[in-house]
């Protein structure tokens, strides 16, 4: 008897359905490189693209869940692509805005909150329990704001700016809980 085979299931019988999140992923991630990309000619847009990467960032871990696709490929995908869109995207937007103007500090500050970014999201995946809530500001929270202040940056004194990426780092950093959304996206 012939088996009607599913749109959505691949020749090995493989579900492709299990392929959503991923794909919402590298939608992230995409955001994340043409951000980098546009930083040398329209900052406004490089910020849109950090913001719609958080878009991307809530969907995929929504999607994956709902369709019951969490595997440990997946997680470590998100945080490498959590890296490129709400770590070094938006610490070179604040930089390219800002931050040059400092020089040398201007370099440390922005390696500052890439390397805290970094040890924010390698606590989160070594973490036994991710469904509560979070230790420390996540990245994507941290990164959003900083595209956000970035686009008033020209406005607003340099010490405030310094002040603003310090206090980020550290709380990423932090051991402060935070509410996690995952509670009241199931």
């Amino acid at each position: 008897m012939y088996k009607e085979r599913s749109i959505f299931v691949n020749k090995r019988g493989r579900n492709l359905i299990k392929w959503i999140p991923s794909i919402l992923t590298l939608g992230n991630l995409s955001c994340g490189i043409f951000a980098i990309l546009m930083l040398s000619w329209d900052s406004e847009a490089a910020a849109l693209l950090i913001i719609i990467g958080m878009i991307f960032d809530l969907l995929d871990g929504f999607a994956a869940r709902k369709l019951h696709a969490e595997s440990l490929f997946g997680q470590e995908l998100d945080s490498l692509c959590d890296m490129v869109t709400f770590g070094v995207a938006p610490a070179l937007l604040i930089y390219v805005e800002k931050l040059y103007h400092l020089n040398m500090i201007g370099v440390l500050l922005v390696a500052l909150f890439i390397i805290c970014g970094a040890i924010r999201l390698a606590r989160f995946n070594t973490q036994a329990d991710q469904m509560n809530d979070f230790l420390g500001v996540p990245i994507t929270i941290a990164g959003g704001f900083l595209a956000i202040f970035s686009l008033m940056a020209s406005q607003l004194k340099m010490s405030l700016t310094v002040i603003v990426i310090i206090l980020l780092s550290i709380f990423m950093v932090s051991r402060v809980r935070f509410p996690s959304l995952k509670k009241w996206l199931k």
